[in-house]
């Protein structure tokens, strides 16, 4: 089984003109692999693969667009962390997990389709962040997995997400438009910890929860948009029984 960086030099001869691409056969990427490296553009991932270790590009300033293959089971934790300019990722639907910071500071993403549970922390602090699709068979959103995203407008929630856990959608200010794609019912059974969408600073930095300074609002002021109804931040709920509820344009 080949694995990366067992057979590339220390410094990076497999990258040129800013675009790396991994050689056919590799199943795994190691991690750290190619940790800080700040001449990646672009990174193509080949068929195969099946697992990226932990960092394995944390830190690549430059890197802006990443393929990523179908048949992809795993995502290291912090894999993608810190890549300031990446503004392009496909999740291909075969990633079954993803570690904790997945793609943490990644400050130029603006859309993301997630086809797995969106893990810890996996898009927290990526500030232009706007739009996030989940796909159907997620079961859980994890601890702070959009955590201060501020530009967050809008998400795509499936109905086999049982649990949304806290601070998912903390110090979200603009999310306005969650779409459940499920019934009022259905949404009113999924398992929200109390402070999922609460505009407050996390324990780590703000040890303090009770106190009132920690607090911006009490909401994101959001609406969620059911397959038979809306219901606002404040639990007022708007049926729709016959068309469905008519979602923004």
């Amino acid at each position: 089984m080949k694995r990366l960086p067992d057979f590339f030099s220390a410094d990076g001869g497999a990258c040129g003109g800013g675009e790396l691409i991994l050689p056919a056969g590799t199943e795994t990427v190691e991690a750290g692999a190619f940790k800080l490296r700040g001449d990646i553009v672009r990174a193509v991932i080949p068929a195969g693969v099946k697992h990226i270790g932990a960092e394995a590009f944390a830190s690549c300033h430059s890197l802006r667009e990443v393929v990523l293959p179908e048949g992809l089971l795993r995502i290291g934790s912090g894999a993608f962390m810190d890549c300031h300019a990446l503004e392009k990722i496909e999740l291909p639907r075969s990633v079954q997990s993803v570690g904790i910071g997945v793609f943490g500071k990644c400050f130029c993403l603006k859309h993301a389709v997630v086809p797995c549970s969106p893990g810890v922390e996996m898009f927290m602090d990526c500030h232009g962040l706007e739009r996030i699709e989940i796909a159907d068979g997620a079961k859980k959103i994890w601890r702070m997995a959009f955590y201060s995203c501020k530009r967050l407008a809008r998400v795509g929630i499936p109905n086999t997400v049982g649990e949304i856990d806290r601070l998912s959608f903390g110090m979200c200010p603009s999310l306005k438009t969650i779409e459940f794609r499920g019934t009022l019912k259905e949404w009113s059974r999924v398992f929200r910890r109390s402070d999922w969408e609460k505009n407050v600073y996390d324990d780590e930095r703000f040890p303090d929860r009770d106190d009132p300074a920690n607090y911006l609002d009490a909401t994101c002021g959001y609406t969620v948009f059911c397959a038979d109804g809306t219901v606002s931040d404040k639990g007022t709920i708007a049926r729709s029984p016959q068309k469905g509820a008519k979602k923004p344009r």
